[in-house]
């Protein structure tokens, strides 16, 4: 969840039309996002979250009628593919095909999207969620990454007050 959290805050600050801040307040900008093993659907991954705990799927209705409710959100909004056409920075997705929790698909449905700015997609196999920091060169490739993006001799563009 919290990677979705943050594609969609960087979906947001890259919206002029979800501005809802003072002009006088300083918002960060998001230069960059690495993307542990995310969920492209939300609603969908409430499937993948019941089959994991080995609860029917026939109840996913039920539990997305609940989830609505609960929380007062369409699960729908909470979706990474109804925003990555806003993202304006850097983003590298990493998922395993072993994941069990959130399925490959997810990978695959994000992959397929029309970003802004495309994504590094990274697929690996032989991991289950989030154990994806156990390839040999996981960590090199996030500093990399995050070398290219944080950079701050190659940043032109700054926040406005």
């Amino acid at each position: 969840m919290g990677t979705v959290a943050c594609l969609i805050a960087a979906a947001r600050l890259g919206d002029p039309d979800q501005e809802s801040l003072q002009p006088t307040t300083t918002v960060p900008n998001i230069l960059s996002l690495w993307c542990d093993s995310p969920f492209a659907d939300a609603s969908g991954a409430v499937g993948d979250f019941l089959a994991h705990a080995g609860i029917s799927t026939r109840l996913e209705p039920v539990v997305r009628f609940w989830l609505n409710r609960v929380t007062g959100r369409d699960l729908r909004l909470s979706s990474p593919i109804r925003h990555a056409h806003r993202i304006r920075c850097g983003v590298f997705i990493v998922h395993s095909e072993d994941d069990r929790l959130i399925g490959i698909n997810h990978f695959e449905e994000l992959a397929s999207l029309d970003w802004k700015v495309p994504p590094e997609l990274w697929r690996l196999a032989g991991h289950g969620h989030n154990r994806l920091w156990k390839e040999p060169d996981y960590h090199q490739r996030q500093i990399d990454f995050f070398k290219r993006h944080l950079d701050d001799s190659t940043q032109t563009e700054t926040p406005s007050a």
